[in-house]
């Protein structure tokens, strides 16, 4: 008897052959499972981590629409300016360009980040400038109304067009 015919016929005792070959394979073929599911957690918390500002923005939104008829027009005209300006910042590369942004220039640059035509510098989002820095005086129900109007559809616009915003960081 040859050396290789000896040690050909070496296995465990209890296991025929074929199940001990599977056995073998099974014991290579688990860390390879154990790395792929690993990358496969680690790649969910990295997309869940990268995309937390949109949910975050998303939920200030419902927030200042759920508020938006309870007679604090201004305060949530001002909330929707700030939550912008913030989103404005996450997802532009020239960051201290758009910090700098007033009047007009900001309102041209909503409509070019929300890709509206001229939703902001024309429309009803042209409130983003306007309301908040207004005398807070009372200024008739009317108004108020229209304002609140305004806001729902300023906020569903950009509720329609947050989730094609990208971060740049």
């Amino acid at each position: 008897m040859t050396p290789q015919e000896i040690l050909r016929d070496l296995r465990d005792i209890h296991m025929p052959e074929q199940a001990a070959e599977a056995a073998a394979l099974g014991i290579v073929l688990w860390p390879g499972v154990v790395v792929i599911v690993l990358a496969l957690f680690a790649g969910l918390i990295m997309w869940r981590r990268r995309s937390a500002w949109r949910r975050d923005a998303l939920k200030h939104l419902d927030t200042i629409e759920r508020r938006a008829f309870t007679g604090q027009i201004q305060e949530e005209w001002m909330a929707l300016a700030i939550l912008l300006r913030r989103v404005a910042i996450k997802t532009s590369d020239r960051r201290h360009d758009v910090a700098s942004l007033v009047g007009r220039a900001w309102l041209a640059k909503l409509d070019q980040m929300f890709d509206t035509e001229t939703f902001f510098e024309h429309g009803p989002g042209r409130a983003i400038v306007d309301v908040p820095y207004a005398h807070p005086g009372p200024v008739g129900r009317e108004k108020d109304v229209q304002r609140a109007n305004d806001l729902i559809a300023t906020i569903a616009n950009i509720r329609r067009r947050l989730p094609h915003l990208r971060s740049t960081r």
